[in-house]
């Protein structure tokens, strides 16, 4: 899974686990969410297998503003430090 969206500073500030099911004001958060952190040039990574939440992801296309993975495993590797500035 390839992140387009990398943490800012490198760190990871939050984390939260979705499982099983999401309903319209979920959705409506994780796309705020989404939005706030890019707009800080951080993003938001998540971790979401097959099934009827990624189906909705992909509707609401919140997988558009958010990088969306498989595993958690992958998820987590996403979050790519930005390039050391030279000082």
């Amino acid at each position: 899974c390839a992140a387009d969206h990398p943490v800012a500073g490198g760190a990871v500030k939050g984390r939260g686990i979705l499982n099983g099911t999401i309903d319209s004001a979920g959705i409506g958060l994780l796309a705020l969410a989404a939005g706030k952190l890019k707009g800080s040039g951080g993003g938001l990574v998540a971790a979401v297998p097959e099934g009827r939440v990624l189906q909705l992801l992909k509707l609401t296309q919140v997988n558009a503003i958010a990088t969306v993975c498989p595993t958690v495993g992958e998820a987590a590797s996403a979050f790519v430090p930005p390039p050391l500035e030279a000082v």
